[in-house]
């Protein structure tokens, strides 16, 4: 069964509402009304005691494109104050590491990366 994925295309009117037209459109389509299925082991191939629901999802493309957004740096000027990279992506600059970011790292026992990244 073909459908269109056209976002938004059924709109609900007195009697029909959402609920039963996609129900009807997953009966259709050889599936259980309610959207639930039985769920078989890829492993075993036993049946599972969980059903797997099947319904309708809305996906929308987003705007930036990776290839736009990213940055990165092996060397460039740093701020002598701070020992950190300049701010901005024309300027050549890079991630900067905040006091949080610093905190996280400590509890995690990053010693020597702290090290290399605020002293040298």
């Amino acid at each position: 069964m073909f459908q269109s994925a056209t976002p938004f295309s059924f709109h609900e009117s007195g009697d029909k509402i959402a609920v039963d037209y996609f129900g009807e459109q997953l009966q259709k389509a050889g599936y259980s009304y309610y959207g639930s299925e039985p769920l078989y082991s890829g492993v075993s191939g036993c049946l599972m005691q969980a059903d797997l629901y099947i319904g309708v999802v809305y996906y929308q493309r987003l705007r930036h494109m990776v290839s736009d957004k990213y940055q990165v740096r092996a060397t460039g000027t740093v701020n002598p104050l701070t020992r950190q990279p300049i701010k901005g992506r024309k300027k050549g600059g890079g991630i900067r590491l905040g006091e949080m970011e610093r905190d996280s790292l400590l509890s995690h026992g990053t010693a020597f990366l702290l090290h290399d990244r605020l002293l040298n």
